[in-house]
């Protein structure tokens, strides 16, 4: 009853919890009151450039529960005299779309949304107070059942004002240029060259996953701009080839080329630590896009496999006077844990991370592509550090050292390669609300992390507060949390961490 209660009220009439209002689709009549729920309320981790200026502003906030499906939520935000903006975030509070009007005019954006709960907040800047007009509708999206993508032949297609849009065939999004889209059907891992070229338009080529929308790959343009090339390895699965223009118009005719073909075979060796093996590139040997998927990179690779029965820091080193050496570390379903260029120095790679146990592939790579030479591999495994943790009261600030005998973060993070130096501190959340810890420092530029009981890194966002301070903040449950204070740009010494927990 209260939140039917505070759709029929003005917003200001439900600020006093910053508690969303339940909505439906329509037209929605609110007031701005000035001194109560902000924007950083409704969308409190809420990080990127976009939605910084709507944090600090008196907003109200929605909760619409859209049909299975989706489709294009348009959103229309008036507010007579006012600067008005509007945002749209999805049931995690993951930002979807943000949009600002010029004063009278309105706020408005469309973004492609699946089902399920979303959120809008609305707000206006240097609102001292005032009516508002919300209008919410969801469209279907353009139907474009895309056709097979043929290989070795040239296909001729047109880009037009009625062909489907980007939004229409990635969730989510807000492009509406036009797109023409091609499916692409893999049995196998494959390998695929495509280019586009058009004289009306400059083309881009981009690839997403069928099922997610995610773009797993963008082509790259030419220097004439009046083609795009895209070079990339497929695993098994069905995806999008679209093509798009960045010009300003967007239409014309093209012309797209497709070829495919089998990776190279790539038969790793065993690697275990502690180890030191001298091998060499050749121009036979596999390249990273055989082997990673995803990947457009021809760079030639040795793999090699390293198994761990238990929870493990691992070293690697690879060392060569004839090529840049480039070290990636991958796990069994080849999606890479890390990746260096030049941390061993002199050109040489160097990885060190705390991995858990399982299968993991090492990729001995060079920078530059058709790089060749001798190289030299070692691998080292340790136990991982017993690393203190102190107990930070949200009531009292800690004062502590950095020594260069403290752990690293990646003594803290299964897989995080940092060296950065870091402390931890304990802090026990017993209902949950905002989280704030600050770290103040003269003698580095401090930064933080915060972590759940289970290790995994949680959203903090930071903020430099004042001059040698930092503030983290973040949204958290009751229980036990660890925050990391580090130093961000090498130096060590004194600093001062203190925590608190808000509204």
């Amino acid at each position: 009853m209260r939140f039917l209660l505070c759709l029929l009220l003005t917003a200001a009439a439900c600020c006093a919890e910053c508690v969303p209002s339940i909505a439906e689709l329509g037209t929605i009549e609110g007031q701005f009151s000035r001194g109560e729920c902000k924007g950083q309320d409704f969308l409190p981790d809420a990080s990127t450039s976009e939605i910084r200026d709507l944090r600090p502003l008196t907003a109200a906030a929605y909760e619409l529960t859209l049909p299975e499906g989706g489709g294009i939520l348009v959103v229309r935000l008036n507010t007579p005299g006012l600067v008005p903006v509007a945002a749209v975030a999805n049931e995690k509070l993951d930002l979807l779309q943000v949009a600002a009007g010029q004063q009278g005019a309105a706020a408005e954006l469309a973004v492609s949304v699946k089902g399920g709960k979303h959120r809008i907040v609305v707000a206006a800047i240097n609102a001292n107070g005032g009516a508002y007009t919300l209008g919410v509708e969801l469209q279907e999206r353009r139907a474009c059942p895309p056709p097979d993508l043929t290989f070795d032949q040239v296909l001729n297609g047109q880009l037009s004002a009625d062909d489907c849009r980007l939004l229409d065939v990635q969730t989510p999004s807000s492009n509406l240029l036009p797109v023409d889209a091609y499916r692409i059907q893999v049995d196998s891992y494959s390998l695929f060259g495509i280019a586009a070229a058009s004289n009306a338009f400059r083309p881009v080529l981009a690839v997403m996953n069928a099922k997610t929308g995610v773009v797993v790959h963008d082509g790259q343009n030419t220097n004439n701009g009046a083609q795009a090339l895209l070079t990339l390895s497929l695993p098994e699965g069905e995806y999008l080839l679209i093509i798009f223009s960045r010009a300003v118009s967007p239409t014309g005719a093209y012309a797209l080329r497709a070829l495919r073909e089998q990776p190279r075979a790539c038969s790793p060796e065993p690697l275990t630590p502690p180890a030191s093996m001298r091998s060499a590139l050749t121009a036979s040997d596999c390249r990273l896009l055989d082997f990673l998927p995803f990947s457009g990179n021809f760079s030639f690779i040795r793999p090699y496999t390293l198994e761990l029965a238990e929870k493990t820091v691992v070293t690697l080193d690879q060392i060569s006077t004839q090529f840049d050496s480039y070290l990636v570390l991958a796990r069994e379903d080849r999606t890479v844990v890390a990746e260096d260029d030049d941390s061993g120095g002199n050109g040489n790679s160097r990885i060190s991370v705390m991995l858990r146990p399982g299968k993991y592939t090492v990729l001995a790579n060079a920078y530059d592509q058709g790089a060749i030479g001798a190289f030299e591999l070692r691998a080292a495994a340790a136990a991982p550090r017993a690393c203190e943790v102190s107990d930070l009261p949200l009531s009292n600030p800690v004062n502590a050292t950095l020594l260069t005998s403290d752990c690293r973060l990646r003594d803290f993070i299964d897989e995080e390669p940092a060296e950065n130096i870091a402390k931890a501190f304990r802090v026990t959340v017993e209902t949950a609300g905002r989280l704030s810890v600050e770290i103040s420092s003269s003698a580095f530029a401090g930064a933080l992390l915060l972590l759940d009981g289970k290790g995994n890194v949680l959203p903090f966002e930071l903020a430099q507060v004042r001059s040698g301070v930092i503030r983290g903040t973040g949204q958290v449950t009751a229980g036990e949390y660890t925050v990391l204070a580090y130093s961000f740009n090498g130096p060590l010494g004194a600093f001062a961490v203190a925590g608190s927990l808000g509204p």
